[in-house]
């Protein structure tokens, strides 16, 4: 099997365990996350910088560039999750593309503890 066709199977295989496994905490359940992606978790990112929260996404298309929006939820006193929609619809390619997706924070998130849900993580990247 070709590397190029390994991978992609690969992530939406880890993705499904994950899933299965409760990698992903109960609270994003109803959260509408779009077409399918992945976050990419290294020890620099997800982060928060100068009231942005960067976040690098993975998903199979024929091109990069796909359209995201943030979303921001106060799940208590001064606790915020943000998640990703992506937009833009699933394609029949399996080419594997990365993108880093940097969006403002709402001013009341911006001193809170927030963490980042997607389909595969729950991460917090900020200490309130």
């Amino acid at each position: 099997m070709r590397f190029q066709t390994f991978l992609p199977i690969f992530i939406i295989a880890t993705l499904l365990i994950f899933t299965a496994c409760g990698a992903v905490e109960e609270e994003t359940e109803g959260v509408d996350f779009g077409a399918q992606y992945t976050i990419v978790v290294s020890d620099d990112l997800p982060a928060v910088s100068d009231g942005d929260v960067i976040i690098e996404v993975s998903y199979t298309a024929c091109e990069a560039g796909h359209e995201f929006n943030l979303n921001t939820d106060e799940v208590a006193d001064n606790d915020f999750r943000v998640w990703l929609t992506k937009i833009t619809p699933n394609d029949e390619c399996t080419d594997l593309q990365t993108q880093v997706e940097q969006h403002s924070l709402p001013e009341a998130a911006l001193n809170g503890r927030i963490t980042v849900s997607g389909p595969n993580v729950d991460l917090v990247v900020q200490e309130g």
